[in-house]
């Protein structure tokens, strides 16, 4: 049986450490889930301290690899680590494949993630954080992308297997709220517009250079070694909070809802909300949504794997088995899949009432 390892012994100065690191290292409830994530094996394979050094120093893609693992784990993944990469061998349904972790990162000379003041002022508009997350979001892909044609593709743990890219977004400050939007313009070429709530065709977009990067990047064979790509934008603390025990921890959630032409937002606590605390959740997303807008008030423990997509790529020359993909599903992964042929995107597995965003507020309540 593996060990469960303390990645809170700090080994680092302070100095070195990262802020996010720092920011919860004395929560105990935080702490006890991130090291039931964790374990000797994965710290073994980069024999001594690195891993650890790393989650430290850098913390988010250590916290986005760890994250996948334990989804790994838990939906019943057996899970090879004696090679260095990817970093992720793995055998599910009866099928092998690997997966390669990664993240977004703020650029050179924009914020971090991190950054309260820009969260608690923020002035770039809603399409404005679409375009920068689609920019970091395909600067990730790329790397990883070439990093396998050029390093990965010919090993014998690697050959043949489908290869699946994860990736989080954590480019600026509040990129939570994006949600699924810049990843599936990166993809697909498919850009939601709010107004009318149907997609846009987005072919590139233009950076600050004035070069083009051009998007859908799954609508042709040029990325046919990528199976597909595993996504969340909610892989953050929040999700550390919302699957432990902290009581002091209320959450908002936003869910797909198909069965009615609205948003579905649902409040929960892990204790009674008053009536005058539920009508001022009705008021503040009234305002945001307007009246047509279906508000629940209901308990729901968030699982592990709420809040994760796999977007498949229907160009792949490595598919996953139906099997695999069904089991997924089952065990709460989103799964989405663009039809060329009916130019529209298949939804049949995708959960409704899944998760899109999440807020989380702490709070006593007397």
């Amino acid at each position: 049986m593996p060990t469960i390892v303390d990645l809170f012994n700090d080994i680092v100065p302070e100095k070195s450490q990262h802020h996010n690191y720092k920011a919860i290292k004395n929560d105990n409830y935080k702490k006890n889930v991130i090291n039931l994530w964790a374990d000797d094996k994965i710290i073994k394979r980069d024999k001594g301290d690195k891993f650890i050094k790393e989650f430290q120093t850098e913390f988010n893609s250590s916290f986005w690899e760890l994250y996948i693992y334990q989804c790994l784990k838990t939906i019943g993944c057996n899970i090879d680590l004696k090679y260095e990469y990817p970093d992720y061998v793995v055998t599910y349904g009866g099928q092998d494949f690997v997966i390669e972790c990664t993240i977004a990162n703020n650029a050179k000379g924009k914020l971090p993630e991190y950054d309260i003041n820009a969260k608690l002022n923020n002035q770039k508009s809603s399409d404005e954080m679409v375009y920068h997350q689609i920019l970091r979001l395909s600067n990730s892909f790329d790397s990883k992308y070439n990093k396998y044609k050029k390093n990965y593709s010919g090993k014998d743990w690697v050959k043949g297997k489908p290869y699946i890219v994860a990736i989080a977004p954590f480019e600026q400050p509040n990129g939570f709220s994006v949600g699924n939007e810049a990843i599936l313009a990166t993809l697909y070429g498919k850009l939601f517009e709010r107004t009318g709530s149907y997609f846009d065709n987005i072919n590139g977009v233009i950076k600050e250079n004035n070069s083009e990067i051009s998007l859908g990047y799954f609508n042709n064979s040029q990325y046919k070694e990528v199976t597909a790509v595993l996504f969340s934008s909610l892989a953050t603390i929040g999700k550390v909070d919302a699957v432990g025990d902290d009581p002091s921890c209320a959450f908002i959630y936003s869910k797909t809802n198909k069965d009615v032409n609205m948003p579905l937002v649902q409040v929960t606590i892990r204790t009674e909300l008053t009536e005058e605390k539920k009508e001022l959740y009705r008021e503040i997303y009234r305002e945001i949504y307007g009246d047509n807008i279906k508000i629940e008030f209901a308990f729901y423990r968030e699982k592990i794997t709420d809040g994760l997509y796999l977007y498949l790529n229907p160009f792949a020359e490595h598919e996953l088995d139906r099997k695999v993909i069904l089991n997924m599903y089952n065990a709460g992964i989103s799964i989405c899949n663009y039809s060329l042929k009916d130019k529209e995107f298949d939804q049949s597995l995708m959960h409704d009432n899944f998760l899109v965003h999440r807020l989380v507020n702490k709070f006593s309540e007397k």
